[in-house]
């Protein structure tokens, strides 16, 4: 023990030295496919602008952005593939897209047995020095030209620039390099009921009620100069003087002009409080609409389920294609309404996640299993494992695998394979799906996470809203990730992102302990169905009849209340939107009778609009309409069997 604690703690000193040095410093790991990223140092994070989780499990490569043709990228492909020592002088980008030279070398490690096991990178950010010779360059380049114009050039701007500042429906300044008002035009006094004298000469900082004296505006102003990097769509929420509390978006951008507007950035004002306010109004809207078109559609999808169940065997091939249609085209429907109300929510930041200890590699093989069955024209190879229970948003990233194989499917209908890959990097799950069809263009790699973008195919069969990646991309942002594309036209696309997951040991072996109960014994439990909708009545009761549950059903909350009081259920399946009294106050009211009989949500409603209010009115679950038998029977006989063994469980 003596002889090693030397050696434990000169390794300790090593680690803490490299995480001190203002050098940039990462490992990579060439035994895993792609050699990623396996550790960096604060100085790398804080050098490309990126985090430790958006770094860790991908190949530094993505540093280089859309600047694929550099000389130096194959120089390095060559020195990597031979397990060669390199240095490169090569251009880099910043998470915000600002450009930085990198000073880059490149050591391989070999391990005892002579084996390449990894790379060790340091980074010198030699942007200063680069930007000096640049311009020492273009100076001398460009002096004698400038000479010669000058005069033309300043006859003649100051005119042009005031025609266009004017001309402009929108709030714009001129601002010096020190950030001073240099100009304004009319429609910045007109909205901000300002005259010029209070505003020209002034600091930008010092207008108002110091509403434009923003640490982060600040920062980014000062970069537009010196690296031409524009301020881009930055809102300020303020009560302004003389016009209240308003929404502005702010542009800032260098004016490219000689003379007296050299050296200048011109900033645009727009006032988007109403658009901001009918953007609210429309996901309202929105979600109302949603919710109505999921009541008639759930009666809908009873009825053919119903069918479907009931179909007698010698029934026509006719009428089981029918049948089947409308089954698809119904679920389809859902998707898209679900789809649209998706995108609202993350648009409005009301999305939320749940976390929850989940088996990632089960979560991923029934989303597979799922896929691959309802398209059995495909086949999706699975492949690799995280090998670990997680404590995550299961459902979230089920749905971003489901969106990311749906895309396949539809942009790859002939290459009829896709694989998805799965690895543990680091703290990190590591997951890609990869197509073999059309491709998509650099152009289209552009626009690609777009909201209702769908790039140009050569089958048109297939119809959607076109918000399935825009719709990943935000939920992957919303894990605090990011979701990254390569694709070559003809030869298929892969989607990579990485997720952080916290492993939880006691919440993992509680959701083993969780084990459904088998009801297909021959004993009867008695379902109280509260639902003031005739029809769904009817197909309820029938689904549920077709288990061998009685089931009985009641119009409101308050004849539910009054059967309860002289009644025993095994479980209650309650409506939300009910005259009288709703069903969240319904539950509570059972709940205050001491009554413990496990309540689910039967709703139009989606899960994250009303989990927390029916997690404090008692309730035990939540199924969403339209809904599928067979959930509906696993949450029944779940709750049913916790009630009777261990008592009543928690949402």
């Amino acid at each position: 023990m003596n002889n090693d604690q030397p050696n434990h703690l000169l390794a300790a000193l090593v680690t803490k030295a490299i995480d001190a040095s203002v050098t940039g410093i990462i490992i990579t790991d060439n035994q895993l496919p792609d050699n990623p990223i396996i550790y960096c140092n604060k100085a790398f994070e804080d050098m490309t602008g990126y985090s430790n989780q958006e770094i860790i499990g991908h190949n530094c490569r993505f540093l280089q952005a859309e600047d694929r043709a550099q000389p130096q990228r194959e120089q390095l492909k060559h020195a990597i593939a031979h397990g060669e020592h390199i240095t490169v002088e090569i251009r880099n980008y910043r998470k915000d897209g600002v450009l930085f030279w990198n000073e880059l070398h490149v050591s391989p490690v070999f391990s005892d047995d002579g084996a390449l096991t990894h790379f060790i990178g340091v980074q010198h950010d030699i942007t200063d020095k680069k930007e000096v010779q640049d311009a020492l360059i273009r100076s001398k380049r460009n002096m004698e030209q400038q000479v010669k114009e000058r005069t033309k050039v300043l006859q003649n701007e100051r005119e042009f620039t005031d025609s266009i500042l004017e001309t402009v429906r929108e709030s714009l300044i001129v601002l010096d390099p020190q950030h001073r008002v240099i100009s304004i035009n009319q429609h910045f006094l007109r909205t901000f009921k300002v005259s010029r004298s209070d505003t020209e000469q002034q600091s930008l900082y010092d207008l108002g009620n110091g509403q434009w004296n923003i640490e982060q505006l600040k920062v980014m102003l000062e970069d537009v100069l010196p690296t031409n990097n524009p301020v881009l769509d930055f809102e300020v929420t303020h009560d302004f003087p003389h016009i209240g509390r308003k929404i502005m978006l702010l542009n800032a951008y260098r004016i490219e002009l000689e003379g007296e507007y050299k050296n200048r950035i011109l900033l645009a004002i727009e006032d988007i409080t109403e658009r901001r306010s009918m953007e609210v109004r429309k996901d309202d809207f929105l979600s109302i609409a949603s919710h109505e078109l999921k009541t008639p559609l759930t009666t809908v999808k009873g009825y053919i389920q119903m069918l479907s169940r009931f179909m007698p065997e010698n029934a026509s091939e006719q009428f089981r294609t029918i049948l089947e249609k409308a089954d698809y085209n119904v679920e389809r429907l859902n998707n898209l309404i679900s789809e649209l109300l998706d995108m609202s929510k993350i648009q409005t930041g009301n999305i939320e996640l749940h976390m929850e200890a989940y088996d990632f590699d089960a979560m991923i093989a029934e989303t597979v299993d799922g896929l691959q069955a309802a398209h059995s024209e495909h086949q999706i190879k699975l492949e690799g494992k995280a090998g670990i229970r997680v404590t995550g948003d299961e459902s979230h990233i089920a749905q971003v695998i489901t969106n990311l194989l749906s895309n396949g499917i539809k942009y790859a209908p002939d290459s009829r394979e896709l694989e998805v890959h799965v690895s543990l990097v680091s703290n990190y799950v590591k997951v890609s799906v990869k197509d073999f069809g059309m491709g998509i263009s650099i152009e289209d790699q552009a626009k690609i996470f777009d909201k209702f973008v769908q790039i140009e195919r050569k089958k048109d069969d297939y119809q959607g809203t076109g918000l399935g990646l825009s719709i990943v991309k935000r939920l992957i942002e919303v894990f605090g990730s990011e979701i990254h594309l390569t694709s070559k036209e003809n030869e298929g696309s892969e989607f990579t992102f990485t997720i952080p997951f916290e492993v939880d040991a006691e919440k993992s072996m509680e959701i083993i302990r969780n084990i459904e109960v088998d009801l297909s014994s021959g004993q009867i439990f008695n379902i109280l169905v509260v639902e003031d909708n005739k029809i769904n009545q009817v197909v309820t009761k029938k689904i549920i009849e077709s288990n061998n549950y009685r089931c009985h059903i009641v119009d409101d909350g308050f004849a539910a209340l009054e059967l309860l009081a002289k009644s025993s259920f095994d479980l209650i399946l309650m409506d939300i939107n009910m005259p009288g009294i709703n069903g969240f106050e319904t539950s509570r009211r059972i709940r205050a009778n001491g009554i413990n009989t496990p309540i689910v949500a039967l709703t139009a409603f989606e899960k994250d609009e009303i989990a927390e209010e029916a997690i404090s009115s008692g309730m035990n679950d939540i199924i969403i309409k339209p809904f599928e038998p067979v959930k509906l029977f696993r949450i029944i006989s779940g709750l049913i069997g916790k009630s009777k063994g261990s008592g009543i469980t928690e949402l």
